[in-house]
């Protein structure tokens, strides 16, 4: 039963970030609890899907992003998990199409509610430049 409830975050998890690859707020929203916050290095943290769906609008003004996603650990106690991972990919800004590579190390909680597992908190940081 715990290998089938981690193979259902992980596959929360790689859906999130396909979705939010993919730059469709709506769907990226459907994965969130009711209640979801977003922890955004430098922002005001964001909760409940109106501050969700301003801080993505916020992030997919200026950039487009491709993000895959190698996870680390998945750990499930009952409806709750958490999930700890790297996401690999580019951000490319939209004023001068420029791309850049980007990386970050990532923290999620999860919930299950009526079956269906839901992103309850996310929090990321920049992985540090080799050397530094």
């Amino acid at each position: 039963m715990n290998d089938e409830q981690s193979e259902a975050v992980r596959d929360l998890i790689e859906r999130y970030h396909d979705r939010f690859s993919a730059g469709d707020i709506e769907s990226v929203l459907e994965l969130w609890h009711e209640q979801g916050t977003v922890f955004e290095p430098g922002s005001q943290r964001a909760t409940g899907k109106q501050q969700l769906r301003a801080a993505y609008e916020r992030g997919y003004t200026g950039a487009d992003y491709h993000f895959v996603p190698s996870i680390d650990d998945v750990t499930v106690s009952g409806d709750l998990g958490a999930v700890l991972s790297t996401a690999t990919g580019t951000v490319t800004a939209k004023a001068t199409r420029e791309v850049f590579p980007a990386s970050a190390r990532q923290l999620f909680t999860v919930q299950r509610i009526g079956g269906s597992w839901k992103l309850l908190h996310y929090m990321f940081q920049e992985v540090p430049k080799e050397g530094a």
